[in-house]
C-alpha cells in the first residue's frame, strides 16, 4: 500500500503538468486567433485571443515563476494590442530568466511605441546573449532603416542573411532600402528571392509592384498587387496602390472600388493618417 502510495505524483507535479497542459491550450487559442485574423473574421479573432489570455493567466497562478508563461501571454496581449500590459509580462519573463528571444521581444515593443533607444538596447542585449540571433539583427536594422541611418540597416540585414538565408523579411526589407536608394535592381532581385523563398509573402509582393509601378512597368505592376490582395484580403495598402495604379491607366471606376476599399480597412486597422490621405485621393477622383 505504502509502495502505491509513493508512485502517486505530487501534487507540485500535478500543478506543473496542469499549468503545462493550460500553456499548450493558450498556444492553440492564439493559432485559432491567428487564423481567424488571416480570414477576416476580427471578433472571432479577439474572442480566441481573450481565451488565450484567460487560459494563459491561469497557468501563471499554478507556477508563477515560470518565464515561458510569461513570454506567452506577451505574445497573446501584443495580438490583442495590449501592449503596455504585454511590456509587463516580457520584462518579468526577463526577470526571471534573460533569454536573447525575450530581450528581442521586448525590443519589438518598445519599437512599436517609438522607443528607439531602448529598442536599440534590447536588440544589442539579444545579440550580445546570442551573436547568431538572425532575427535580432533584422529588428534593429528595422530601427536604423526608420532612422534613416542606411548603411547601419544594410549591414544589419546583411548579417542576417548570412546566418539565415532562407529569411525571407530580411530580403524584402533590404530590397525596400535599396528601392529608395535608387538601387532597382539590386531591389528586384531581394524581391524575387524573397517570393522565392516564401511564395505566400504578400508584402513582397506589393513591394515589387510598387518598384514596377515606379519603372512605369505597369503590367507587371498590377500582377503582383493582384497576388498581394489574393493571399492577403485585407491588406490595405495593396488595395491603395492598385487603385492608384487603375487612376494612372485612365480606370476611374476600378479606381474607386480599390480606394474606397483600402479606406475601409485602414479605418479598421486604425491607420487614421493614411485613411485620410486615400479619402482626399477619393475627394480629387469625384469618389
Amino acid at each position: 500500500m505504502q509502495q502505491a502510495i509513493n508512485t502517486l505524483p505530487k501534487r507540485e507535479n500535478l500543478k506543473k503538468f496542469h499549468s503545462s497542459i493550460l500553456q499548450q491550450q493558450s498556444a492553440v487559442y492564439r493559432f485559432l486567433g491567428d487564423f481567424s485574423t488571416s480570414a477576416g473574421r476580427e471578433r472571432e479573432a479577439r474572442e480566441n485571443y481573450e481565451q488565450a489570455l484567460t487560459v494563459i493567466n491561469q497557468a501563471i497562478s499554478l507556477f508563477p515563476n515560470n518565464p515561458n508563461y510569461y513570454n506567452e501571454k506577451y505574445v497573446v496581449l501584443s495580438e490583442l494590442k495590449r501592449y503596455d500590459e504585454g511590456l509587463a509580462a516580457i520584462t518579468q519573463a526577463i526577470e526571471l530568466a534573460p533569454r536573447a528571444a525575450w530581450y528581442g521581444n521586448r525590443g519589438l515593443v518598445y519599437h512599436n511605441q517609438q522607443k528607439y533607444d531602448l529598442a536599440l538596447d534590447d536588440f544589442n542585449k539579444a545579440i550580445e546573449l546570442n551573436p547568431n540571433y538572425a532575427l535580432a539583427y533584422y529588428n534593429r536594422g528595422n530601427i536604423y532603416y526608420d532612422q534613416q541611418k542606411y548603411d547601419l540597416a544594410l549591414s544589419d540585414y546583411n548579417q542576417a542573411i548570412k546566418i539565415n538565408s532562407d529569411f525571407a523579411e530580411a530580403y524584402n526589407n533590404r530590397g525596400n532600402l535599396y528601392s529608395n536608394q535608387q538601387k532597382y535592381k539590386l531591389a528586384l532581385d531581394d524581391y524575387n528571392q524573397a517570393i522565392k523563398i516564401n511564395p505566400n509573402d504578400a508584402e513582397a509582393y506589393n513591394n515589387r509592384g510598387v518598384l514596377y509601378y515606379d519603372q512605369q512597368k505597369y503590367e507587371l505592376a498590377l500582377s503582383d498587387y493582384n497576388q498581394a490582395i489574393r493571399i492577403n484580403r485585407n491588406f490595405a495598402e495593396a488595395y491603395a496602390n492598385r487603385g492608384l495604379l487603375y487612376a494612372e491607366l485612365k480606370q476611374p471606376k476600378k479606381a474607386k472600388i480599390d480606394l474606397q476599399q483600402a479606406a475601409i480597412l485602414f479605418r479598421q486597422q486604425n491607420n487614421m493618417a493614411t485613411y485620410e490621405k486615400v479619402m482626399q485621393i477619393l475627394q480629387q477622383l469625384g469618389g
